[in-house]
């Protein structure tokens, strides 16, 4: 069993990337031929009834909402699926316009923290979007700020200034440097001259989609 919550939200998240991946090839659902659907929903279960709250509730809070949401699409089995899916999304609404100002900068003001929550919010807002529940233009609006707000502080050169708190999370672990994680979220404003596909951070950031 896991007593850490953020091990639940990255379990949650990383199966359904390998469900996804598995689609693509016309496989069937890792988590159905493994036989997993009973901890995916003590996962759930766990993020729904312990998901952080007062001072916990930053960063940490917009990752287990994302792997809520994300989890709850893509395992729709139990009879409070629906229920988690609809809190989760207007959470991830509420969060993003408590926790993230106007102009896109991430209230904890740090560099890492801002690259990874922008993650969580691209995979639960384009999988909204491919599933026909898109998440409000306000929402990503603010996606888009952040992402931007990344671009003006790098250097020509791709780096970041590194400042505030940080533990080199991701939402989709790769063996990347932090320039070509930061490459990867930027082309999604150059995605005419650099198409999606040829990323596969951003293939799997927007499940397929182009942005």
């Amino acid at each position: 069993a896991h007593s850490s919550i953020a091990a639940v939200t990255a379990w949650l998240i990383s199966w359904a990337l390998v469900s996804f991946l598995f689609a693509q090839s016309n496989q069937v659902d890792v988590i159905t031929r493994t036989g997993l659907q009973e901890m995916v929903y003590q996962h759930q279960y766990f993020i729904r009834k312990f998901h952080s709250k007062h001072s916990s509730a930053n960063n940490h809070l917009i990752g287990e909402m994302a792997s809520l949401f994300v989890s709850s699409v893509f395992w729709p089995w139990f009879k409070e699926s629906a229920s988690w899916r609809k809190f989760s999304r207007q959470k991830l609404i509420e969060e993003i316009e408590r926790q993230v100002e106007t102009d896109g900068v991430d209230k904890e003001r740090s560099t890492e923290y801002q690259a990874s929550v922008v993650e969580f919010f691209l995979l639960a807002g384009a999988l909204g979007r491919f599933i026909g529940d898109p998440f409000p233009q306000e929402y990503w609006d603010r996606v888009t700020r952040m992402i931007a707000f990344l671009t003006a502080i790098s250097s020509r050169a791709g780096d970041l200034p590194m400042f505030g708190d940080g533990d080199s999370a991701q939402v989709v672990w790769l063996p990347e440097t932090l320039v070509e994680r930061l490459n990867s979220l930027t082309g999604i404003f150059h995605f005419r001259e650099y198409p999606v596909c040829s990323d596969l951070r951003l293939v799997l950031l927007l499940w397929g989609q182009t942005p």
